[in-house]
């Protein structure tokens, strides 16, 4: 009698032992499950946040060549100026150098900016959105 006593229970804590495991496997995979829905609602809404910041940027392109090629051509029309100065024979002042390397930098960075803005739209297009960037 003592034998089928031991026998149930060491039947009875197996099956415990089994059923505990298994509620934890099944909280295990239900907290992957519910982490895993999450993972995809946040990489949605990031898609979709950054679909609109493309197409905001992309709205807004063409002002934003036109400050910087406004710009460009102020720094370029300045820089023809002092240069025709130099070369009717005027004397540079101290501060007239300075300008000119401040407009031969306005230059450089209006270029630069349109470059990085054209390279930004086109690395913020979605996957299979061909589109050409026209002045």
């Amino acid at each position: 009698m003592e034998v089928k006593v031991k026998i149930w229970e060491g039947l009875i804590d197996t099956l415990s032992t089994n059923q505990l495991n298994k509620k934890e496997k099944n909280s295990v995979s239900k907290i992957l499950r519910v982490f895993s829905i999450v993972r995809k609602t946040l990489s949605t809404i990031l898609k979709i946040c950054l679909f609109f910041l493309f197409l905001f940027l992309l709205f807004i392109r063409k002002p934003v060549i036109i400050l910087t090629e406004f710009i460009v051509g102020g720094s370029l029309l300045v820089l023809f100026i002092f240069f025709t100065g130099y070369v009717a024979g005027a004397a540079p002042y101290e501060h007239q150098t300075a300008m000119v390397i401040g407009y031969i930098v306005f230059i450089f960075l209006g270029l630069a900016v349109n470059w990085g803005y054209d390279t930004l739209l086109l690395r913020l297009a979605p996957p299979n959105y061909d589109f050409m960037l026209f002045k």
